[in-house]
């Protein structure tokens, strides 16, 4: 599922570094991630205990494969929702 531009908001973003994600952000209960291929995903209901270990995780893909990629449901955004100025 796709989510329409009208639905995105501005998500400060957190640079990580990664062989695979580029930026992640957090805002309600949902995580939003983008990925180095410019993809960009928000995962619904994630605890923000997640997100926090995700930043502080030593291998950020490795903390994201089994925690989060098929455990919560997920769009692809058509919209980087990121900010802009924090990038």
């Amino acid at each position: 599922p796709r989510v329409t531009p009208d639905e995105v908001r501005s998500i400060a973003a957190n640079h990580i570094t990664s062989t695979n994600l580029n930026r992640v952000g957090y805002q309600g209960s949902t995580l939003y991630i983008a990925f180095n291929s410019g993809a960009v995903y928000q995962y619904e209901k994630v605890p923000y205990i997640l997100f926090a270990a995700l930043l502080a995780a030593e291998s950020a893909g490795k903390f994201f494969n089994p925690k989060i990629r098929n455990a919560y449901a997920y769009k692809l955004l058509m919209l980087d929702p990121f900010d802009q100025a924090a990038t």
